[in-house]
């Protein structure tokens, strides 16, 4: 199908939102089998792809746990979404105390874990993450902003990084599944 982009959105941003839309859509039903009463984690909530994420999750019936990197993010999510409370919302400070903001927000809607997590970040909050997910769970990563570059030059230093971070990013034996 074709559709008209809104009017004041740029081509750019026509082109984002249905790439980010068609991404999370397929992420939370295809993959995750998202249903109504489920829970779903989603990493970088404020971001393109967790806004987008929220309101499918939103559509669905589906509770929610949201994360995002700064205290400001919080303020736009409650504005767009009336219906979270700010204790949804976990702001990542560290990957230590990241399991047990998690516990926190899935304490404040009354869930145990999670049946869906949307990853954007991987690294050092992967296997917090990993831990809070329900028996029969899934869990789809589609980034990993953590070992994006952050310049357009990295020179050998950042390749070294880069390729470390690469070979020690969260793996999981998939043999071990069935007694996780």
């Amino acid at each position: 199908q074709i559709r008209t982009i809104p009017d004041g959105w740029s081509f750019n941003q026509g082109a984002a939102f249905t790439c980010q839309t068609l991404t999370v859509y397929y992420a939370l039903k295809a993959l995750g089998n998202a249903k109504k009463g489920q829970t779903v984690l989603v990493h970088s909530a404020a971001g393109g792809c967790g806004i987008q994420a929220l309101r499918i999750c939103e559509k669905l019936g589906v509770s929610v746990v949201g994360t995002v990197g700064n205290n400001s993010k919080v303020k736009t999510l409650l504005e767009t979404f009336p219906s979270m409370k700010a204790e949804q919302i976990v702001v990542r400070t560290t990957s230590e105390d990241f399991q047990e903001q998690l516990s926190a927000a899935l304490k404040s809607i009354g869930k145990k874990g999670f049946d869906v997590v949307l990853d954007a970040i991987l690294g050092g909050f992967f296997q917090p993450g990993y831990r809070a997910v329900n028996a029969g769970g899934r869990y789809i990563v589609y980034g990993a902003a953590s070992m994006t570059p952050h310049k357009d030059s990295l020179g050998i230093r950042g390749w070294l990084k880069l390729g470390y971070q690469w070979l020690t990013r969260p793996k999981v034996d998939p043999l071990n599944l069935p007694s996780d």
